[in-house]
């Protein structure tokens, strides 16, 4: 095991402290982005154990094999630290266009025969905050125009798992703004829209946003995708958030954010909120600290010295890897997985409030 810094591609904060000081410097910060309508309070601290293990089948002339797993930075709901990394041939990227980075290990020489695998693990310590909005403020607030710079070009342009090209999605958005009045109103509906249309069903691959549409049905990474989609379309800017549960075996979890201009950028999660009306109502501008986001976009463009310059989608991981046309066989495997320990408890919810709390709904 290795815990000092690995090459970097870009300089990056490396963090390696203790969890009273994670929380002690995460509530010092919060007073910097706290503002008169977002709250980000209640911190939970988990320590984050991710891993990615790549085995050749069958490749007799493998010529280079890419492992890539997302690494989190730091957000206004969330601080990280004490990282590690088990293995020597990794260096940080980041993404070249938006948020987000990635640790990436190479290999050119020494790669995996048939039958053998390369590993690489990747640990660090979250605090993660609760997220409150105060609807009563927002839903009455009268919105300033959004400045036209990079950053809004940024989010609202469409990628290639949100269409928000796709004329029907435009057409979805020309409704909802003829019958809204501003950003707040406008992302209401579309988060009302999804979870009204869209049924929930595990697909049998990744769907972007326009399948969803087409089969009225998707999880959670469809759902986020089809809700930014609309936004966009819109012309109001929106992301989508690849994350995972802090608890359960089946981890992964997305959801999205949509920004107001002079506010900042609201959660939602229509996946949760299709569960009740009350759920529906809460995850529109709320978040429990069970979310933890690893990559706020689904696809990131790089610039690094070795390996790949794209990733389609980031939450689990990717792996890329190039072989001889003379090999005899054509076969590799990755898996990928993701485990949390919660170092600290939530404050339990006011018995009064008729809030959720820290309470970890799927």
């Amino acid at each position: 095991m290795i815990s000092k810094k690995p090459p970097v591609e870009n300089k990056i904060l490396h963090l390696n402290l203790f969890p009273v000081v994670i929380i002690f410097l995460f509530l010092l910060q919060s007073n910097l982005y706290a503002s008169r309508y977002i709250n980000y309070t209640n911190p939970v601290t988990y320590d984050i154990a991710h891993s990615a293990v790549c085995t050749n089948k069958n490749i007799t002339e493998l010529s280079s094999l890419e492992l890539n797993l997302p690494l989190p930075t730091r957000w206004p709901e969330m601080a990280i630290g004490k990282i590690i990394i088990e293995d020597d041939n990794t260096f940080y990227v980041d993404n070249a266009e938006g948020p987000g980075r990635i640790v990436r290990a190479f290999w050119d020489t020494n790669l995996p025969d048939p039958n053998d695998s390369k590993t690489v693990k990747l640990s660090y310590r979250l605090a993660v905050k609760q997220i409150r909005t105060k609807k009563s403020f927002l839903e009455k607030k009268t919105f300033t125009p959004y400045i036209k710079n990079e950053k809004f070009g940024y989010y609202t342009k469409p990628e290639k798992m949100i269409e928000s090209e796709d004329p029907r999605i435009i057409s979805i958005a020309e409704n909802i703004k003829n019958n809204t009045n501003g950003p707040y109103q406008f992302a209401r509906a579309a988060y009302d829209y999804v979870i009204d249309n869209i049924a929930y069903e595990k697909p049998s691959s990744t769907w972007t946003a326009a399948e969803c549409l087409d089969k009225k049905k998707g999880e959670c990474v469809q759902f986020a995708a089809l809700f930014v989609a609309i936004c966009r379309a819109g012309k109001i800017p929106a992301r989508p958030v690849p994350g995972a549960w802090s608890y359960g075996n089946d981890p992964w979890h997305c959801w999205a954010e949509f920004n107001l201009p002079g506010v900042g950028w609201i959660p939602v999660d229509p996946t949760m909120g299709q569960q009740s009306r009350y759920m529906r109502k809460y995850y529109f501008g709320n978040l429990d600290s069970s979310h933890i986001p690893l990559a706020k976009c689904y696809a990131m463009k790089f610039k690094p010295s070795k390996g790949t310059r794209t990733s389609k989608f980031i939450q689990m991981g990717s792996w890329h890897y190039f072989y001889s046309y003379r090999s005899k066989g054509a076969s590799l495997t990755a898996d990928f997985t993701f485990s949390t320990q919660r170092l600290s408890e939530p404050k339990p919810p006011n018995r009064n409030s008729k809030r959720p709390g820290t309470r970890p709904w799927r």
